[in-house]
């Protein structure tokens, strides 16, 4: 026995003759116990640690899979004007459309074709071949269409002109 142990051991009684309140004990014991919601709370903030985590994860690989795809500012403003653009052409040429189902089925078929090629272009942008010139190839495509529906609104209101003016002389 080491010098401490064999004091304590000697004086015991005189050591142990002050002893805390009932009290104290009681809050060290009430201390010490799990509380009932205690593990709940803290299995709830595992879980959403874990959520937290995982979601950055994700977040993260994501953003580094597709890292290399941005489109240039350029092909962004370009895309919103030819788009709006092809739209406006559309609604105007919607209601003469109407009248020649064929000719309306031969437009959409057209404008799938343009829309198969640019989608191929955009993938030959994300994966990043010569972007210039596929930048170059994706604009190229709205103005072909344009051009399309620009020409096919000419002649369908030149139809309609004749048409009103052979109505016209009928009368």
């Amino acid at each position: 026995m080491d010098k401490l142990e064999k004091y304590i051991s000697t004086n015991r009684d005189e050591l142990d003759m002050y002893s805390p309140d009932q009290e104290i004990w009681e809050n060290i014991q009430a201390s010490l116990k799990v509380k009932p919601g205690y593990r709940r709370k803290i299995i709830s903030m595992a879980a959403v640690v874990i959520i937290l985590l995982c979601s950055s994860l994700g977040l993260l690989w994501y953003r580094a899979n597709n890292a290399a795809y941005s489109a240039p500012p350029e092909l962004l403003e370009s895309e919103l004007f030819y788009s709006k653009r092809v739209e406006s052409l559309l609604n105007e040429a919607r209601p003469y459309l109407t009248s020649m189902p064929d000719l309306g089925n031969e437009l959409a078929e057209e404008m799938n074709n343009l829309d198969s090629i640019y989608l191929e272009l955009k993938k030959d942008l994300k994966d990043n071949v010569s972007n210039k010139d596929v930048v170059e190839a994706l604009i190229v495509n709205y103005r072909v269409r344009i051009r399309i529906l620009e020409e096919m609104l000419t002649i369908l209101k030149e139809e309609k002109e004749n048409n009103d003016k052979n109505n016209k002389h009928e009368i």
